[in-house]
């Protein structure tokens, strides 16, 4: 999950050690620099990067670079190239430019941050191993700003390298975290589920299932929750209280059309016919290409 947005990257210029400087107004000296980040707050990928590839590429072939005014912003750009093509979906160049920064003579506050950006390409492609080595790599001190979602990508690496145990310590202590209300608690359920630690994970899934919440990714996650803690009951032959679970979850949600199919079997299978037939109405309403609007269209009759 992308939860970086330019606006926090152009926060975390201002309270970074290297730009001590550009406190207060008038503080950024390069306005082709700001250039840039106005084209990525805007969503301008493609602006944004040519416009400080450029501008890195000239500053790179001045005889006196002191005197240009991204000197004063250098450590800052090459990191934003990184993040802007990353937002791109360029991971190959946005991993070499996030490298070079990691290679390049930075404060360590910035070189863990690039580090932590580097590892979080490696799981997005499923390189988990290289995610690993990446994480392993930092040491010092980290930006305040990526301490909890270093410590939850971490976590998720070690889920991905089957360290559950490892996982789980983590996201216990995560839970309180209100950026990642839901995300922790579920991810902890799941972790705990594959430790072997089943009841404590379902208590976990379940947590993550009643969250009150108007973030749509948190209710995204929430909804995940119930639809897998749901499932599971179901398969046990736990009808009631698999439809209870199953009926949290919104009905415009993205998980909303397997909960219906869900819920209209486990009325069915309490042979409360006419309960199955709500859900599953619902649902055959919908597009018939879904393999639950497909199965739910054939069981209504």
């Amino acid at each position: 999950m992308y939860r970086f947005s330019v606006l926090l990257i152009m926060l975390l210029f201002a309270v970074s050690p290297a730009a001590a400087e550009m406190s207060g107004p008038g503080a950024l000296k390069d306005l082709y620099f700001g250039e840039a980040l106005y084209n990525a707050y805007r969503g301008e990928w493609f602006d944004a990067i040519s416009r400080l590839d450029t501008e890195l590429n000239q500053h790179q072939g001045v005889d006196e670079p002191e005197r240009d005014t991204l000197y004063y912003h250098v450590n800052q750009a090459k990191f934003a190239v990184g993040d802007f093509e990353l937002a791109y979906r360029m991971h190959q160049r946005a991993g070499r430019a996030i490298t070079a920064v990691i290679e390049g003579n930075v404060e360590e506050p910035v070189r863990n941050e690039a580090i932590f950006r580097l590892a979080r390409i490696y799981f997005q492609k499923n390189q988990p191993l290289n995610a690993q080595y990446a994480v392993e790599r930092i040491s010092g001190t980290v930006p305040p700003e990526i301490r909890n979602d270093l410590e939850f990508l971490r976590a998720q690496i070690f889920m991905a390298n089957g360290r559950y145990a490892e996982a789980a310590q983590i996201l216990q202590e995560l839970r309180e975290t209100k950026s990642l209300e839901g995300f922790a608690d579920y991810n902890l359920g799941i972790a705990l589920i594959r430790e072997g630690k089943e009841k404590e994970g379902r208590a976990s899934l379940d947590s993550a299932g009643l969250i009150d919440s108007k973030d749509q990714l948190t209710l995204a996650v929430k909804d995940k929750s119930n639809l897998v803690l749901g499932t599971k009951l179901l398969e046990e032959n736990k009808f009631e209280s698999a439809k209870e679970v199953l009926d949290r979850v919104r009905l415009d949600g993205p998980f909303s059309n397997r909960a219906l199919l869900g819920s209209g079997w486990a009325d069915a299978s309490r042979e409360k016919y006419d309960r199955a037939v709500v859900p599953w109405s619902i649902l055959a309403q919908r597009g018939a290409t879904d393999a639950s609007v497909q199965e739910a269209m054939l069981a209504t009759p």
